[in-house]
C-alpha cells in the first residue's frame, strides 16, 4: 500500500490507488520515485536492484496492482531480463 499517503486507499480489496490517474499521482509520490531512480543510476549494483526486485515480487506478485505482475513467468525470468 502507498504508505503516509492518506485516502488513496479504502479498503482491502482496492487494487489501484484513488489517484492513479490523476496529477497527484506523482507529486504524492514523487520523492520515493526520485530516491528510487537515483538508487537504480547512481547507488545500486546489479545485486543491490535484483535485491529490491526480489523483495518486491516476493511481497506482491500474483496480488491484483498497478503492476502487471504476469508479465514474467518468475522470479528467475525478471533476473534475466534486461534492466
Amino acid at each position: 500500500m502507498d504508505q503516509g499517503i492518506s485516502d488513496v486507499f479504502r479498503g482491502p480489496f482496492q487494487a489501484f490507488p484513488l489517484d492513479l490517474h490523476s496529477a497527484e499521482f506523482y507529486q504524492n509520490r514523487q520523492e520515493k520515485i526520485e530516491e528510487m531512480l537515483h538508487n537504480l543510476r547512481y547507488a545500486w549494483s546489479l545485486v543491490d536492484a535484483y535485491s529490491v526486485i526480489e523483495r518486491n515480487w516476493n511481497n506482491n506478485a500474483n496480488k491484483l496492482s498497478v503492476v502487471v505482475w504476469n508479465t514474467f513467468h518468475s522470479l528467475e525470468h525478471v533476473k534475466v531480463s534486461p534492466l
